[in-house]
């Protein structure tokens, strides 16, 4: 499994496990990216604003997780590093405890997972936490975790010297 595999495989089980979660004061189910948030969808724009004036106060991508990778190590296994980015919208206190449920409700579902018929395994430790930074009412966290894949093993020379 290549990292890309494993980052849309993860995609599809985060899409599944949250498919009854509702967030925020809109009470709207997660959305699943892989690498980045995708552009806003634009609409009627004023003169005066860079923003449509329906979506001022709403961005359609949020709440959100977000699948990245970022570094892998091939030893006697493949160690890959694969890291979540979360966001979720609401003011003040209600903002964080929607933010803090969705990264614990992966968390719980990616460790609660067996990972039958998956050709890797999760390792702990899992590391989460919120950025220090936060722009209420939008909140974001991160979570990185170590996958455990098969490696390529080293083919016999046929014909050498």
């Amino acid at each position: 499994m290549t990292p890309v595999e494993l980052m849309k495989r993860l995609k599809l089980f985060l899409e599944e496990q949250t498919r009854e979660m509702i967030i925020g004061p809109s009470r709207l189910r997660p959305n699943v990216y892989l690498v980045d948030l995708p552009p806003r969808a634009a609409g009627d724009y004023e003169e005066e604003t860079d923003l449509p004036l329906n979506q001022m106060d709403s961005d359609e991508r949020w709440p959100f997780i977000i699948v990245t990778w970022s570094e892998s190590e091939d030893d006697t296994a493949r160690e890959s590093q694969v890291g979540f980015v979360f966001g979720s919208h609401g003011q003040g206190e209600a903002g964080h405890m929607d933010l803090l449920h969705l990264m614990e409700t992966v968390r719980t579902q990616l460790l609660r997972e067996t990972y039958e018929g998956w050709p890797c395994r999760i390792e702990r430790p899992l590391n989460m936490g919120m950025h220090d930074e936060q722009a209420d009412p939008y909140w974001t966290g991160w979570m990185t975790t170590t996958w455990i894949m098969p490696t390529i093993e080293e083919e016999v020379w046929k014909d050498v010297y």
